[in-house]
């Protein structure tokens, strides 16, 4: 990355934390997305996009039909995503999954798609930021999240 790139993602990044501090999640959101869209390698700014798309959701998700609707309305985005997968083009359709995790960033298909978006780009430090940001902010119980997070920390040792 070039440092005029960098200093894109880096400034980006900047903003969208200050959007968070001032309580404007969208805001912050297309922060981030900025940065990742820069630099879809970066810890930093995946972190933060995550961080930004759970408050977001938390803030401003949709719940029972519509959001049913509205993860219907994606079945598209899921079929381009399993094609990249099988493609072998991680990156990707990590770029395309962050669309269903802005939707919600709990559901565990969409985790599930997110995290083996990370595994395929060889990127398992992004599948750890969006498995453990799923299992502790959102349902602690799924013994399936719970059992990748435990492999990404074994693997982290």
């Amino acid at each position: 990355m070039t440092n005029n790139t960098n200093q894109r993602v880096q400034n980006f990044i900047s903003r969208g934390k200050q959007a968070l501090e001032a309580k404007r999640p969208k805001l912050a959101l297309e922060m981030f997305k900025q940065a990742v869209e820069l630099s879809p390698t970066s810890l930093e700014a995946r972190k933060n996009l995550v961080a930004a798309q759970l408050l977001n959701f938390k803030k401003y998700g949709k719940s029972g039909l519509s959001l049913n609707f509205l993860k219907l309305s994606k079945l598209f985005v899921v079929i381009k995503i399993s094609r990249l997968l099988k493609k072998g083009a991680g990156l990707e359709a990590l770029h395309e999954v962050d669309e269903l995790l802005e939707i919600d960033p709990f559901d565990p298909k969409f985790v599930e798609l997110a995290v083996k978006s990370a595994e395929c780009a060889k990127l398992p430090e992004i599948a750890a930021i969006i498995v453990e940001a799923a299992c502790t902010c959102g349902d602690a119980s799924n013994k399936v999240l719970l059992e990748k997070a435990a492999t990404y920390y074994t693997i982290a040792k």
